[in-house]
């Protein structure tokens, strides 16, 4: 161990500094040398980063398409429509019923309109009484 007093030690001290300069230009000089990657990096990142941003919308986007299918199909969805649309079917039938009873229409236009719309009713209140028997 060199004491401050002890001949060689300044010198000594010099020297350690100078290598600790030496290595410190080393390091600044390789750092220099990464920064160009370093930025190409960085860059790539923010790159990945919109994509994935873009991705999550996209994402959120489909979910939301997806819900939308889901609560239009589900079973209890059908079954309302389909109640609306054989009551709408009935009604119409209802109106040719009384359009031929009003002397508006012939037989042959009654025949070939209110056959097709009570077969078309009979068989929606048949599916809405079989989805009805399922529980739905």
């Amino acid at each position: 161990v060199l004491r401050k007093t002890s001949p060689g030690w300044y010198q000594r001290r010099v020297r350690v500094r100078q290598k600790a300069v030496l290595r410190n230009e080393e390091l600044a000089t390789e750092n220099l040398s990464l920064k160009p990657e370093l930025e190409s990096k960085q860059e790539e990142l923010i790159e990945l980063y919109a994509e994935l941003e873009r991705q999550k919308g996209e994402l959120s986007d489909l979910q939301a398409q997806q819900q939308a299918l889901s609560d239009h199909y589900a079973p209890h969805n059908i079954l309302a429509r389909l109640k609306i649309a054989a009551s709408e079917v009935e009604d119409e039938a209802e109106t040719i019923s009384e359009n031929f009873l009003s002397g508006e229409m012939t037989i042959e236009e009654f025949l070939k309109t209110f056959i097709p719309k009570k077969t078309l009713c009979h068989s929606r209140r048949a599916k809405e009484e079989k989805m009805e028997q399922m529980g739905i």
